[in-house]
């Protein structure tokens, strides 16, 4: 077991038990033996590993949307240009263009989409909200389970490592949910309340 303590001089630290019992030749238990370590700096190693791993994904993420999405448009207005021109010429080539602006408009689509699920939430505004609205409506589309959502007052979260964290929570009990509880429904609440804020995914599932 893990435990979180707060000491006297306000210092946060974590310690991790462990137990066991020790019994006579009857079964009779006798005492338990425990052993009791502070994993502190392995807590803070694991924290920024994840946190470095979140930061490579967002930067990547928006690389992808703000570079590649972007090479991507500007090369599907230049084929469609093309594709007009042949034609208006009545090239027989101009079919094949226009296949291409469209294999170009497929593919800077799902771009956008890996992109999105690199750095899903805008810390703008009501940016959690929002990534969290469009994550249902893809859950629902994949699962085929209606899912309600309800945002409690005005939720802002202006910190994109926690909002990001806050996504991926509900993201994994969504689909958990809906891949192993069956319900025929799934409902999704976000509300701040003074100082934190509270996410609950539940269901009507075993």
């Amino acid at each position: 077991l893990e435990y979180r303590i707060k000491r006297g001089d306000g210092q946060i630290r974590w310690v991790e038990v462990n137990g066991r019992g020790v019994r006579d030749d009857d079964g009779v238990l006798q005492r338990i033996v425990g052993i009791t370590r502070d994993v502190t700096e392995q807590k803070a190693l694991q924290e920024e590993l994840v946190n470095a791993s979140d930061q490579e994904r967002h930067s990547l993420g928006h690389d992808l949307h703000d570079d590649a999405c972007q090479r991507l448009a500007a090369m599907k207005m230049k084929c469609e240009a093309l594709a007009g021109r042949l034609d208006a010429a009545h090239s027989p080539q101009s079919s094949v263009a226009m296949e291409l602006t469209k294999e170009l408009s497929d593919t800077s689509a799902l771009l956008r989409n890996v992109a999105r699920g690199l750095a899903p939430v805008e810390v703008e505004g009501d940016g959690l909200v929002h990534a969290l609205q469009k994550l249902i409506r893809m859950q629902e589309a994949i699962h085929e389970v209606p899912i309600f959502f309800e945002a409690k007052g005005s939720v802002v979260v202006d910190n994109e490592d926690v909002a990001t964290h806050l996504y991926r929570i509900a993201q994994e009990l969504i689909t958990n949910a809906a891949r192993h509880a069956k319900p025929t429904q799934i409902d999704v609440r976000l509300e701040e309340l003074p100082g934190s804020i509270r996410l609950t995914v539940t269901n009507d599932g075993k």
